[in-house]
Parts: structure tokens; C-alpha cells; sequence
């Protein structure tokens, strides 16, 4: 999921410390360990995109993104 991606992109470059054990749940939608705590931190996504495709381009995490295809 390219939203939890960037947070955890985010997350590693803000506190030095890359996120582990992804679970995905439904409340939260997502479960992750610190490491280094083994503190367990949940993760609730938030963004509204009408699919994976668009998710990735507000992220930036697509290279070519010439096509796309919305909602008429």
C-alpha cells in the first residue's frame, strides 16, 4: 500500500529506525514493531484514492505515470 510505504519511508528517515513485522489488521488498518523498543505502533490510513495507481502517484512512488485513467 503505497500510503503505508511512504509513512514508513518517513518514519526511517525522521528517526533512524526502519519499521518492521507489518501486519495488516482492521482497526487499525496497520500494526508495525519498532525494533529497537519492540514497541508496537498502529497505523490508521487516512487519504481517500480511487485506486492503488493514483495512491502512487500523490506519493511519487511511480516513475512513469504519463497514463492514467480517472473517474468520468
Amino acid at each position: 500500500m503505497a500510503i503505508l510505504d511512504r509513512f514508513i519511508t518517513v518514519y526511517h528517515k525522521r528517526f533512524d529506525i526502519k519499521l518492521i513485522n507489518i501486519l495488516h489488521r482492521d482497526k487499525p488498518d496497520f500494526e508495525v514493531t519498532n525494533p529497537e523498543t519492540g514497541n508496537r505502533l498502529g497505523i490508521e490510513v487516512t487519504g481517500t484514492y480511487q485506486n492503488e495507481e493514483e495512491a502512487k502517484i500523490q506519493y511519487e512512488s511511480v516513475q512513469n505515470w504519463d497514463i492514467f485513467v480517472g473517474s468520468g
